[in-house]
């Protein structure tokens, strides 16, 4: 009898042990289940992320394309102009005393133009966020905005990039007579 109480004394002390180890396992268990499921939203998220800054990676793109094809614009056109300014009246041109103070952002431009620097229309080098872009031609500067293509490189006459442009003031029978920059570029003055 005695041997059958040690067995069972025996049988009763690893079987506690064995249920402690068990009880540590499932808690092991648990928390590998816990980590696991954290690891995997973390990395749901990380990959909804991903997604949304390579969809915007694309509009990006699409930004600095358009930027770069509204400095190729604005450069032609500004070579344009020097080139035709040649035909306009004298009064008008670049460099008459009073085309500076008559259209400052223009003569600024211009001037930029003649020194074959292209106009900055963004920070070079900057990452594109809210802050970052900065303009050096207004909307209010540079009258009018048009939704035409900016004239070839070739030179026209007056009449047809006044057509071209839009600006024709002799349908408008309320204009006063303008000289031809004028006319172009609707001086309120």
């Amino acid at each position: 009898m005695d041997i059958l109480l040690s067995i069972q004394q025996h049988m009763y002390f690893h079987m506690h042990k064995i249920n402690d180890w068990q009880r540590r396992l499932a808690q092991r268990i648990k928390y590998v289940d816990h980590l696991s499921l954290n690891t995997t939203q973390t990395i749901a998220v990380a990959l909804n992320q991903a997604k949304l800054a390579s969809e915007q990676l694309e509009q990006a793109k699409a930004i600095k394309e358009q930027a770069k094809q509204s400095r190729q614009y604005t450069t032609s056109i500004f070579e344009t102009m020097r080139q035709l300014e040649e035909h306009l009246d004298a009064e008008d041109r670049a460099d008459h005393p009073h085309f500076q103070k008559r259209w400052p952002a223009l003569h600024q431009l211009h001037q930029r133009a003649l020194l074959r620097q292209r106009p900055k229309l963004l920070k070079q080098g900057s990452q594109l966020d809210k802050t970052s872009t900065t303009s050096t031609v207004s909307a209010s500067s540079l009258q009018p905005s048009t939704s035409t293509p900016p004239p070839s490189q070739t030179l026209l006459s007056m009449q047809k990039l006044r057509s071209l442009i839009g600006q024709d003031q002799s349908s408008s029978p309320h204009a006063p007579e303008k000289s031809s920059s004028a006319r172009l570029f609707h001086y309120h003055g």
